[in-house]
Order: C-alpha cells, then sequence, then structure tokens
C-alpha cells in the first residue's frame, strides 16, 4: 500500500533521473523548461537532440523511406526523423543501465503539472510489472480500462488497449527491459515515435499512463 501523499510530500532522492530531449539551438524552450523544472524542484539533465536537416542523426537512424512511402504517401520530415532518432538513442542509453530500475524521458515543449514530482515520488508504490508510463497523452480520451483508481492525488493508472492510441512522447517513464523491447522491433522507423510507442502489439510493452495527464 502507498503512504499517505500530500502536496509537500517530495523526497528528491527518490526522484529518478530525468532526461529531456532539446535541440542545442532551442534556448527560448531551454530557458522555459529549465525554469519550470527549477521551480518543481527535479533535477535533470538535457539530451542534445539530432537535427537530421544535418544528417546528425546518421549514426542511430533507422528510417525507412520505401516503407514510409508505401504506408502513408509522404516522407517524414526531418524534425520527425531527428525526434525518433532522439528518442532512440536514450532508449539504448536506459537498456544500457539497468541497475536503474526506471528513468524518464521528456521533450523541451510540455506544460508540467504541479503535481509531477508527487508522483514521480510514489513511482516505487505502484505495483509491478510496467515497462513504460506515459505522463502525457494528445488523445486522453482514447479507449482505456482502469488499472489502479486513485493511486495518488484522484490520479488513475490507465492502460489504452485497442489500436486507437493516445500518441504524444511529452513525457513517459521507462525501465532497462522495455527500452530494450522498444529497440528490438524499431529496426525500420516510418511513423512517428509515438506512433511506434502506442503499438504494443507490435512491441510487447504495454501502453499505460497517468489519468489525468501530468504533462
Amino acid at each position: 500500500l502507498m503512504p499517505p501523499i500530500g502536496a509537500i510530500f517530495v523526497i528528491t532522492m527518490s526522484i529518478p533521473p530525468i532526461h529531456v530531449i532539446s535541440l542545442t539551438r532551442a534556448i527560448e524552450r531551454r530557458q522555459t523548461i529549465t525554469q519550470r523544472l527549477n521551480e518543481l524542484k527535479l533535477p535533470f539533465q538535457f539530451f542534445d537532440a539530432f537535427d537530421a536537416s544535418k544528417n546528425e542523426h546518421l549514426a542511430v537512424s533507422r528510417y525507412s523511406h520505401w516503407r514510409r512511402m508505401l504506408r502513408f504517401g509522404r516522407a517524414m520530415s526531418p524534425a520527425e526523423i531527428g525526434l525518433f532518432a532522439g528518442h532512440y538513442a536514450l532508449w539504448q542509453r536506459i537498456a544500457s543501465e539497468p541497475h536503474i530500475p526506471y528513468q524518464v524521458v521528456m521533450e523541451d515543449d510540455g506544460v508540467l503539472d504541479d503535481e509531477l514530482p508527487i508522483f514521480l515520488n510514489a513511482l516505487a508504490y505502484i505495483k509491478q510489472p510496467w515497462g513504460s508510463i506515459k505522463l502525457g497523452m494528445y488523445s486522453p480520451h482514447a479507449p482505456h480500462r482502469l488499472i489502479t483508481s486513485s493511486f495518488f492525488n484522484q490520479r488513475d493508472l490507465v492502460e489504452y488497449h485497442t489500436y486507437k492510441r493516445p500518441l504524444a512522447t511529452w513525457g513517459y517513464v521507462l525501465t532497462p527491459s522495455a527500452a530494450q523491447q522498444l529497440l528490438q522491433h524499431a529496426t525500420h522507423w516510418y511513423e512517428s515515435v509515438d506512433g511506434y510507442m502506442d503499438r504494443f502489439w507490435l512491441h510487447g510493452v504495454s501502453c499505460y499512463a497517468v489519468s489525468p495527464p501530468l504533462i
């Protein structure tokens, strides 16, 4: 059982590593997310994003142009490819650090809820197994089922279990084993990274999320 959690229940030592994907030239975004994370007293580090328009992603890229054209009829944009590459590189890092139970991946344009630190502290009390938990969704009302009701501050843990996906990668928690599963099946990129992550039937990582979202 979880202990009572209040608005002042924040133990920084239990916060998992937080990685914020951001282009080095995105100065304003970096300033905004830095200010907000500092307000929340959440330690973090930037992960320099890949600028695919400058071919910075090629070392990790698995982009398949012909598969993309066959499926969607248009190429992925440099921004889409670069973003996928950034997440992919972080999955590699997380998978290579099995001694860390889970880590947080964020993008630099998310709007962070005041209760995010409370949730990150509460993670240790969420019963495993889970591999990934979304902190924000573009379509939070996509069909889902309840896993744990009001597990903290009237927020539920839910699972998106149909082909209608919640989308967005503004923020999520990821375990090393789930990162490895994502890597194993991301051999050909032909859709956005959020679309790929939500395809649980492909890679086997269940699509859990916090509802209402925290980002």
